[in-house]
């Protein structure tokens, strides 16, 4: 991925207190623009009339822009999506309790399948390459950047709407647009679109022990820390994001982040188009960190080899079907095949991460005895 600093064009915007028992909290040290109304204007929801905000929701370019994400969310939230939730409630959450803390490393900015999946955990930890980004000033935009800045995210979020994951080589571009720097909008965005009020947010970073600090330049920010809720209720949530190298040769450098992680205890792991990263020596402290730190891994292929899981250790569920991909031909698991075959592996009835064809995709659910 590319490492770029922020644009110089974007600010943040209002100081926001952290909400008192919050883990983690750290005092706020920096201007903020993670308010609600600024999730739902990014969404496409209509904001309050007596907002800021308001008189840009009656302009040309947020009514387009609120008018063609509506419709591409509604087909995705009544296919795919409906039809994850509707697995996992049958298939995951019968086996599980509600998971505190859920890591999802090498999924980047992908809150929404997770959150779908496993939604109210306390707690969501993200990781990717891809900077933090910040809050664009969206009451100080004149319409034909206001414009460009909507086209842009929803340019952003293409590949996530359309076939369920980011695209690694367009994140390294898509980051970088002017309205969508970074992923803390597109959190924004999947918040509000999923029905999330957001409460409060911060770009962070880790100190020397690992712990989150907030922070006021956001050239210096490695993270960003938001807390939402379900709208209408109490209990608060977490998500954080982290541009963290998660190689073997990153975290030799520096492992705050799974120092980070760790302080959470065991956790629920989620893997999703991870690019077989950990099927290389190269990322084996990835590896070794999420089979020991996990209380349960659920992954498509691309995770975790299927061969790290010791059946003596873990018990295995596997759904839908498996077959070798050409992009990906050399990392083939004839083990995972022969006990796809052999266990008779339970339907799946969605595709997801690099296999949209639901006949070869693939869950693989992993409970440590």
């Amino acid at each position: 991925m590319n490492l770029c600093r922020p644009l110089a064009v974007f600010t943040l915007l209002a100081l926001l207190a952290v909400p008192a028992g919050a883990q983690y909290a750290a005092p706020v040290a920096a201007p903020s623009g993670f308010t609600d109304e600024q999730a739902l204007f990014l969404a496409g929801i209509p904001v309050a009339e007596n907002s800021a905000l308001a008189p840009l929701a009656r302009t040309g370019p947020w009514q387009q822009h609120a008018g063609e994400v509506s419709a591409q969310w509604r087909r995705m939230d009544s296919g795919r999506l409906a039809q994850v939730r509707t697995w996992a409630l049958g298939e995951i959450h019968t086996r599980i309790q509600r998971p505190e803390t859920l890591l999802y490393l090498f999924g980047g900015p992908d809150l929404l399948w997770v959150s779908t999946i496993f939604p109210g955990a306390t707690n969501y930890v993200l990781a990717g390459l891809e900077p933090a980004g910040q809050m664009p000033p969206l009451a100080d935009m004149p319409p034909p950047i206001l414009d460009q800045s909507l086209g842009n995210l929803r340019f952003a979020l293409r590949s996530i709407l359309d076939k369920g994951f980011f695209e690694t080589k367009e994140m390294r571009e898509d980051f970088k647009l002017a309205g969508v720097y970074g992923v803390a909008p597109v959190l924004m965005f999947f918040l509000a679109r999923t029905g999330q009020e957001v409460m409060d947010g911060q770009l962070i970073a880790l100190d020397s022990a690992g712990n989150p600090v907030a922070v006021r330049d956001p050239a210096q920010a490695t993270g960003v820390r938001i807390l939402f809720r379900a709208r209408g209720t109490s209990p608060l949530q977490t998500v954080y994001y982290f541009r963290t190298d998660l190689s073997d040769a990153g975290l030799r450098k520096d492992r705050r982040f799974l120092d980070f992680c760790a302080r959470f205890g065991p956790a629920g792991s989620y893997l999703k188009a991870a690019s077989y990263l950990m099927h290389s020596p190269g990322f084996s402290m990835s590896r070794d960190f999420l089979l020991t730190q996990s209380r349960f891994v659920l992954q498509d292929d691309s995770g975790i080899p299927f061969t790290a899981f010791d059946r003596t250790g873990w018990d295995i569920h596997l759904f839908g079907g498996y077959r070798p991909m050409p992009a990906f031909e050399k990392y083939f698991q004839p083990d995972l095949a022969a006990a796809m075959r052999a266990a008779l592996a339970r339907p799946l009835p969605f595709g997801t991460g690099y296999r949209q064809d639901d006949a070869d995709s693939n869950q693989m659910f992993f409970l440590k005895r």
